[in-house]
């Protein structure tokens, strides 16, 4: 891996982030680079898109963090079956969710984010990064009747579809105490609703700190803050916020479960997410009417612009 970077005579320390990679930063001469290896089952073809996805992103959208290109010319090489890629070194720490500043630095470049990738039109390698597991045993509150019917409906509701990020939270935003530095971890980037992508943001951005209820003023100035910047974004679109945020928390409880069926690392704090989570898939659903009006009233002003 040394000789395929480039980077052999360097210091080379394993760290944290990337849930599926293992992630290395690399200190030379030369500078710091962060090196992903991706297990086998990540497919280069589907990687190789996320990288052009995010490329183009950056031209226009600077806190994307793009990879660099080997020698080959290619964004992604061979370890064995793994595919490796490398980044620069950005500064910065987790986006802190709590401080106003930055939540709504993080809504600009969302929607900055949609603006950019709605322009983009190199078709998806075929497969969901997202895919449910099927054959799981769930809890019946996740048999949920009629957002199923909902989820069958959306062909026909006409809502704007495009490349998303599909991970953006604050693991994956990093920044310093005055502004966002980078956007990381494109891994999961697909074409799906717009909605989608912002309904889970404002769930991660805009939560209680309990973890299983939404915080709605957050949630009403985060929606403000994106809709001034993204492509039109309408009432009616906004509606389905509370559906969508059910939605990926429905597919995530049943790739939690997934976890524990198959004895894969589990420990108090996962327990507790998943607690909190299907709490809130509860709590959300008794509240959909209501967050609903609030998501629609906030789309509405258009007036700020990112600088």
């Amino acid at each position: 891996m040394a000789q395929e970077t480039g980077v052999a005579e360097a210091a080379w320390s394993e760290i944290r982030n990337g849930d599926e990679c293992r992630v290395f930063r690399v200190d030379s001469e030369v500078g710091s680079l962060v090196v992903r290896v991706h297990p086998s089952r990540h497919r280069a073809q589907r990687i190789r898109w996320t990288h052009v996805l995010a490329a183009h992103c950056r031209a226009s959208v600077p806190e994307v963090v793009a990879p660099l290109r080997f020698a080959s010319g290619d964004t992604v090489a061979m370890l064995g079956e793994s595919s490796v890629a490398v980044f620069p070194w950005v500064h910065g720490d987790d986006l802190d969710a709590g401080e106003p500043a930055l939540r709504r630095q993080a809504a600009h470049v969302l929607g900055a984010l949609h603006r950019a990738s709605a322009r983009f039109s190199e078709l998806a390698p075929a497969g969901d990064p997202l895919q449910v597991h099927a054959g799981v045993k769930l809890p019946g509150l996740l048999q949920d009747s009629p957002l199923q019917a909902w989820e069958r409906s959306l062909p026909e509701r006409g809502l704007l579809r495009l490349p998303i990020h599909g991970d953006f939270y604050p693991r994956n935003l990093l920044a310093t105490s005055e502004r966002i530095t980078g956007v990381l971890d494109w891994d999961e980037a697909c074409v799906d609703y717009r909605m989608a992508e912002l309904a889970w943001t404002v769930w991660e951005l805009c939560k209680a700190p309990r973890g299983d209820d939404l915080c709605r003023q957050r949630a009403e100035e985060f929606i403000r803050d994106y809709a001034a910047i993204a492509p039109k974004c309408e009432g009616a679109e906004l509606e389905q916020l509370v559906p969508f945020i059910r939605r990926r928390m429905r597919r995530e409880i049943i790739y939690q479960f997934a976890v524990i069926e198959r004895g894969g690392p589990w420990n108090d704090d996962n327990q507790a997410y998943l607690d909190a989570e299907i709490r809130a898939f509860e709590t959300l659903g008794a509240r959909a009417g209501a967050l609903a009006r609030t998501a629609h009233g906030a789309g509405g002003d258009r007036s700020v612009r990112r600088s």
